[in-house]
């Protein structure tokens, strides 16, 4: 991630924003986290996200002004989660696997108060990951040549679903269900 890069993220969660604004502003700056992931790790030399970085982002992640929107992509991931056994699968496992690079690589949670922040977004995790559990009976499974390839070999949900073998007549069944049923989504 070059100073650049940094610099902006840090710009964008800086400005003083609307709830709606800071949804949409603060999902933006966690979907850029894996291609950032993907620079450290491809690097020729070891990269480490600079401390100062990781404070400031860190607590204007848990601001005021963002932290409404760091939830609101909690949210979503659990309701993603849920909706597991039909189309909210591999959604899911994209924003948990992100999720995870935020507390992994990016959060200096010691640099943030108060910490009640901290345990309500791991609690959130555990909640995503047993919802996640408990529709793996049935989730359409994620082909490996689907997966990204900057997800780490930890991030177990992406193979957590059962039915491994599930045919692909049946995956788009499931993930195109309100089509098929002739529900109307407008």
């Amino acid at each position: 991630m070059s100073h650049e890069d940094m610099e902006k993220i840090i710009e964008k969660l800086e400005k003083k924003k609307s709830k709606k604004e800071a949804v949409l502003e603060v999902g933006s700056v966690l979907d850029l986290l894996p291609s950032f992931y993907v620079e450290m790790k491809n690097s020729p030399v070891s990269v480490d996200i600079p401390e100062g970085f990781r404070a400031s982002f860190s607590s204007l992640l848990v601001n005021e002004d963002n932290l409404g929107g760091l939830r609101s992509y909690v949210g979503k991931c659990s309701n993603y989660a849920e909706r597991g056994r039909l189309d909210g699968f591999e959604a899911a496992c994209w924003m948990r696997s992100v999720l995870q690079l935020l507390d992994d690589e990016f959060m200096d949670w010691d640099s943030v108060a108060p910490t009640s922040v901290e345990v309500t977004f791991h609690e959130d995790l555990e909640d995503i990951d047993e919802i996640i559990k408990d529709v793996s009976d049935e989730a359409p499974p994620v082909r490996s040549a689907d997966v990204p390839d900057w997800v780490p070999d930890g991030h177990w949900w992406w193979s957590s679903p059962v039915r491994q073998d599930m045919s692909e007549e049946e995956k788009r069944t499931r993930i195109e269900y309100d089509h098929l049923d002739g529900v109307y989504d407008g």
